[in-house]
């Protein structure tokens, strides 16, 4: 239940565990022993969703083929930064970065021309 992007997981884990345990007593309470897995799953998803979105900006944000690239448009945006460290604070969650990340994304992509005729003249 790692975060790809930060490393921490003993939150999520934490709330794996609190999901497991309601499970397991709404399951027992219902007398359903048999549905606790379902019953888990349901509350998992919600755990680990932000992962999901996670898992998409690491791909986004640490590709190997072009990352000297992205590092250079990462460096000129405050928001993007800012963004970041929402999220590592708890005021974020990863789906707002997405827009932060679309938008320096454009950014770069526009300044891409002037970018490479200034590789190659260097």
């Amino acid at each position: 239940l790692g975060d790809p992007l930060t490393g921490e997981g003993i939150c999520n884990a934490m709330q794996s565990a609190e999901a497991a345990a309601r499970a397991l007593v709404e399951s027992l309470r219902d007398g359903h022993p048999n549905s606790v897995l379902q019953n888990y799953q349901r509350d998992y998803n919600e755990v680990t969703k932000t992962l999901k979105y996670a898992r998409v900006l690491c791909w986004l944000i640490y590709p190997r083929k072009i990352r000297r690239y992205l590092a250079s448009f990462y460096t000129g945006s405050g928001r993007l930064q800012r963004g970041y460290l929402d999220i590592l604070s708890g005021e974020l969650e990863y789906s707002a970065l997405f827009a932060l990340f679309a938008g320096q994304a454009l950014r770069a992509l526009k300044s891409l021309p002037l970018r490479l005729v200034g590789i190659r003249r260097g």
